[in-house]
C-alpha cells in the first residue's frame, strides 16, 4: 500500500512516503516514461501510453524558487524537477526511435485538451476519457498487430 502512495506523492504538495526507510515521491518526477527502465529490464518491446499529444513539449518547470524551498531537505528531488523535461525529452525521443525500428507502439492523445494535473472539470475529464477511447479504437488493429509480432494474443 505505501508503494501506491508512493506513486501519488506529488513533491510540494505531498509528503514523501518512507517505503522501507526510503522516501519516495512520485516517479514521474525522475523518469516520466520509463521506456529506458523497460529496456533495461529485459523488455524488447514496448507499449508507451502517454498523456500528452506526440508534439508536446514539456517546458522548465516555472516556480523553481517555491519547491527548491519547499523541498530542501530532498536535493535530489529538486535535481529530478530540474531536468524533468530534458529526461521527458530523451524518453520522447528514444520512444519514437524504438516505433521506427519496430520495438514500440505508442498511444497519444489524437488532440490537446486543457487539462492541467490538478484538473476537477468533470466534463473536461469525461472528454478527455472519451478521446482515449476513440483514440485506441483508432489503433486497436495495430495494437493487435504489435502484440501478435510478440506472440501474445
Amino acid at each position: 500500500y505505501r508503494t501506491i502512495m508512493a506513486t501519488c506523492a506529488l513533491p510540494a504538495f505531498c509528503r514523501p512516503v518512507n517505503v522501507n526507510g526510503h522516501f519516495y515521491y512520485d516517479g514521474g518526477v525522475a523518469d516520466s516514461i520509463p521506456v529506458h527502465h523497460a529496456l533495461e529490464h529485459g523488455c524488447d518491446k514496448v507499449v508507451i501510453i502517454l498523456s500528452n499529444p506526440r508534439d508536446f513539449v514539456k517546458q522548465p518547470e516555472a516556480h523553481r524558487p517555491i519547491y527548491k524551498r519547499m523541498l530542501r531537505r530532498y536535493p535530489k528531488t529538486i535535481e529530478g524537477i530540474d531536468h524533468r523535461h530534458i529526461n521527458y525529452q530523451a524518453s520522447i525521443d528514444l520512444s519514437n526511435r524504438l516505433e521506427k525500428e519496430g520495438r514500440a507502439l505508442i498511444f497519444a492523445p489524437s488532440r490537446h485538451l486543457p487539462l492541467g494535473t490538478f484538473s476537477r472539470d468533470a466534463a473536461l475529464e469525461q472528454k478527455l476519457y472519451d478521446l482515449g477511447v476513440s483514440d485506441y479504437e483508432a489503433k486497436r488493429a495495430a495494437l493487435q498487430e504489435f502484440l501478435k509480432a510478440q506472440g501474445h494474443s
